[in-house]
C-alpha cells in the first residue's frame, strides 16, 4: 500500500502562522496526502518562557487548541497528527491526537518526558503523562507517536517497530540543532518504520527562542526522503508500507535486544 504524507513548518508569529495555515491546507489538498503532522503544540505562540504560568495562561491555550482542533475538516480526508493542551479536572496536560472525519480527534499518550530549562520550562505547565511505545491504528495504519523530547529516548522507537509501527510521527517545537536530524534518523533505523516529522519555525514571542523548522520524511533505512527549509513550508513524499515491512526483517532490526 502506497500513501502520500506530508509535514509542515509553521511560523510562531501568529499573523505568519495564520498565513501558513491556509496555505497547508492547500498543499494537503493538492498533494492528496493521507497523513499530515503538525508541529507541536500548534495553536499559540510558544510559552515555555513563562516561569509561573496561572490558571488563566493554561486555559487559554486550551482554548486556542479547541479552536484549532473544531476547523480541522477543512483538512477533508487527511488523517490529521498532532498536539493539544489539554485541562482535566485540574490537570494540564500536552497530548496528542489522531483527527479523522469519521472520529474527530482522538486523544492518545500526554508528553511523558518535559524538559524544564530557559525557553522550555514545560514541567511548570503540564503534568507528564506515560511513556508509550505501543503503535495505534488509524484508519489501518499502525502510527508510533514521540511528542518532541521523547525522540531522545531512544528504545521507544525500537519498541514500536517491534509492535508492528509502519510509521512514526514526532510533533517538535525545537531550536535548529543537528541533534534533531540525528534522532529523527535513528528512530527510523532502528524501528523500520517512516519517521513524520514537523517543527516549529521563527523567533518566539519571547525575542529569545529560535524555532529551527526543518520537518523531515525519512524512510526506514534513514534516508531524508523529502524535508522543509527556506522557502519550502511544506514537504511531502510516497510511503511504501510493504518496504517498512520488509524493513523490519532487516539489520539492525532483527537483532535481538534481550528484552
Amino acid at each position: 500500500m502506497i500513501i502520500r504524507a506530508s509535514v509542515a513548518e509553521l511560523h510562531d508569529n501568529r499573523d505568519r502562522f495564520e498565513l501558513g495555515w491556509a496555505s497547508l491546507i492547500q498543499h494537503v489538498d493538492f498533494a492528496e496526502s493521507d497523513i499530515v503532522v503538525l508541529p507541536e503544540l500548534p495553536a499559540s505562540s510558544w510559552s515555555g518562557h513563562i516561569q509561573n504560568p496561572t490558571n488563566a495562561d493554561r486555559e487559554n491555550i486550551v482554548a486556542d487548541h479547541d479552536r484549532l482542533i473544531a476547523g480541522l475538516g477543512s483538512f477533508g480526508n487527511a488523517i490529521v497528527i498532532g498536539t493539544r493542551a489539554r485541562l482535566q479536572d485540574g490537570v494540564c496536560q500536552n497530548v496528542a491526537f489522531a483527527w479523522t472525519k469519521e472520529t474527530g480527534a482522538v486523544d492518545l499518550h500526554a508528553k511523558a518526558i518535559l524538559p524544564e530549562e530557559a525557553g522550555f520550562l514545560e514541567q511548570s505547565w503540564f503534568h507528564k503523562g506515560e511513556l508509550d511505545d505501543k503503535p495505534v491504528i488509524v484508519r489501518g495504519l499502525k502510527i508510533g507517536i514521540l511528542i518532541c523530547s521523547e525522540l531522545m529516548a531512544t528504545d521507544l522507537a525500537r519498541r514500536m517497530g517491534d509492535a508492528g509501527a509502519q510509521i512514526i510521527v514526532v510533533p517538535r517545537a525545537t531550536k535548529r540543532h543537528a541533534r534533531w536530524e540525528v534522532g529523527v534518523r535513528m528512530a527510523a533505523i532502528s524501528s523500520g518504520a517512516f519517521v513524520l516529522s514537523s517543527n516549529r519555525v521563527g523567533l518566539g514571542v519571547d525575542g529569545k527562542t529560535e524555532f529551527g523548522g526543518r520537518s523531515m520524511i525519512v524512510d526506514p533505512d534513514g534516508t531524508i526522503l523529502s524535508e522543509t527549509g527556506e522557502g519550502k513550508p511544506f514537504a511531502t513524499a510516497s510511503l511504501d508500507m510493504d518496504y517498512s515491512a520488509t524493513a523490519r526483517t532487516t539489520f539492525p532490526r532483527y537483532l535481538n535486544y534481550g528484552d
